[in-house]
């Protein structure tokens, strides 16, 4: 770079995209020390500038204008028309998703796919309760981005994201402010941040949200009492009695006992159970089990029996709430179930392992709750298709790279990319074992078509031979197409690679160059498929315009 006197100052090109890009983190995560929304917008003009993805910032700025996330006072003004408010970190999420598909939003913490995905399966229905800043981290763990910074008095918004591009931005919004009393001006309305509503992408903008029942107009919000918020923030669920012991005298004796009989020696002072969804089994409502009968005792004690304890934790708040309550009426412990294999109880430092998980299922089932059984039963219908999408995608592996595949699919299980290493080594060995540049094509098409065929949300595993792919020239692959061996798996391969996210380095180009024949066997591919978002993105790539 030059100075205005024709001076060369030593700074690259990317030396200031970094630049940019850094104080464009910095204008997201604290907007209000910026200059807001219009500061957001400057910044990611000029990354756009400096990265030549002008046409891509124009684009997302229209898609977020179709979608109604933006009106005529921006983002800001989509939001006041949706609730009648419209914080700094509300706002510069907006802008945060469009920064993560582009590739420039830095994460403070990275999620797996599988961590993304419970996020997911759980909104709707954990957000059908009152829910504080506390409960979010508690139930999801640190944010990958913080919108709005850290005081408690204001408002906030929490975002979760992979380091998939596809994979959209999970935010929580909450709020927060000073109560306009005079009296209590030093005094925030609520002693932490209240959730008001997750948001999930959206066909349109609005469609993403998912409200909580404390989301009501702010000024209805600020007339509530300071004292109940605080009798919330304090989580009485926390709290728990035990014949009388205080917690520590029971945590000294605790130690003392195996801990995986802990549990039990609480139960055989139970005489009544209360049971209730955390995660929102409607029809199942709330039970109330009598255990005065040693049989009926006896049956939970089995079935809640505890085989380890080996020291992790469930990111996630849990299936099932159990209250254990004595002859007196005093609660004894709360336990609560985890994806029907897991407890979670005050007194252990990590979730303990079921003996056998159905039988607690069971349990649950023959008392009225049927839920968890078919919500577990659901999940291990996922897990069979997921292994065997794996198996799909094993067999698939084009011969030569043996030895490398435990090596990608642990990526994951940690949520990690591929390493230049990895890929560089990959790359050798399938021009070693296909010489032939179109047998080398097929071959990644074949494995890339494999899988679960997404084109988004799927295990980061599945997106190595994408990867590959986008390092081979166009003609080749074109070459490859119009093989004669080419088959419909290929064809499967092709179309998840050209109608993904940024797959190449000159997609658009590439895709518009495709022949009208082969377009028309690709869209004919998508629209077989049955896959919703692939059909959609085949429409946005591979249609002819309409007229």
């Amino acid at each position: 770079m030059t100075d205005p006197t024709g001076r060369n100052d030593g700074r690259t090109a990317q030396e200031m995209l970094d630049y940019l890009v850094t104080h464009l983190n910095g204008a997201l995560r604290r907007p209000g020390m910026y200059g807001g929304e219009t500061a957001i917008r400057l910044y990611l003009d000029a990354v756009a500038f400096a990265e030549a993805s002008e046409q891509e910032w124009q684009q997302e700025l229209k898609d977020l204008q179709t979608r109604r996330g933006s009106s005529s006072t921006g983002v800001r003004g989509a939001f006041q028309d949706l609730w009648g408010d419209a914080h700094e970190g509300a706002v510069a999420s907006v802008y945060a998703e469009i920064a993560h598909r582009q590739g420039w939003l830095q994460l403070d913490r990275t999620l797996t796919s599988a961590e993304h995905y419970e996020i997911r399966r759980v909104s709707e229905t954990w957000c059908r309760k009152d829910r504080f800043l506390s409960d979010v981290v508690t139930a999801f763990g640190p944010p990958s981005v913080l919108f709005g910074g850290n005081n408690p008095n204001y408002p906030k918004t929490l975002a979760y994201a992979t380091d998939q591009r596809d994979d959209t931005l999970l935010c929580f919004h909450l709020w927060n402010s000073f109560a306009p009393e005079p009296s209590s001006s030093s005094a925030s309305v609520h002693a932490e941040p209240v959730l008001w509503a997750f948001r999930d992408g959206g066909t349109l903008f609005t469609d993403g949200f998912i409200f909580t029942p404390r989301k009501d107009p702010p000024v209805g919000v600020r007339t509530e009492v300071r004292a109940q918020e605080n009798r919330v923030a304090r989580r009485p669920e926390l709290r728990w009695n035990l014949a009388g012991c205080t917690p520590a005298a029971l945590a000294g004796r605790n130690r003392l006992m195996d801990e995986t009989t802990a549990l039990d020696s609480v139960l055989q002072q139970a005489h009544m159970a209360q049971v209730s969804s955390v995660t929102g089994f409607e029809a199942d409502g709330e039970i109330r089990v009598d255990l005065s009968d040693p049989a009926e005792l006896d049956q939970l004690r089995r079935a809640m029996a505890v085989e380890s304890l080996p020291g992790f934790h469930c990111m996630c708040g849990g299936d099932v709430r159990f209250e254990l309550f004595d002859c007196a009426g005093e609660r004894l412990a709360v336990v609560v179930l985890h994806h029907g294999a897991t407890l979670r109880w005050g007194l252990w430092e990590s979730d303990a392992v079921l003996a056998d998980g159905r039988l607690l299922l069971a349990w649950l089932d023959g008392h009225g709750m049927p839920g968890p059984m078919q919500q577990f039963e659901a999940d291990r219908q996922r897990a069979e298709e997921r292994s065997e999408d794996e198996r799909s995608w094993l067999a698939a592996m084009p011969a030569g790279l043996e030895g490398t595949a435990d090596r990608i699919l642990d990526l994951s299980r940690t949520g990690g990319r591929p390493s230049p290493e990895l890929l560089a080594e990959l790359t050798g060995r399938l021009q070693a074992t296909f010489p032939d540049p179109v047998e080398r094509a097929l071959a990644l098409l074949e494995w890339y078509g494999s899988g679960s065929g997404r084109c988004s949300g799927y295990p980061v595993h599945e997106g190595v031979p994408g990867e590959l792919l986008g390092r081979v020239p166009i003609a080749e692959l074109l070459a490859g197409l119009a093989d004669p061996r080419a088959e419909e798996r290929h064809e499967a391969g092709a179309v998840r690679h050209l109608v993904g996210w940024k797959t190449r380095p000159h997609q658009k180009r590439d895709v518009a160059g495709l022949p009208e024949p082969l377009r028309a066997r690709l869209l004919a591919h998508a629209r077989r498929s049955g896959d919703s978002d692939k059909q959609g993105r085949a429409e946005r790539w591979l249609a002819p315009p309409r007229a």
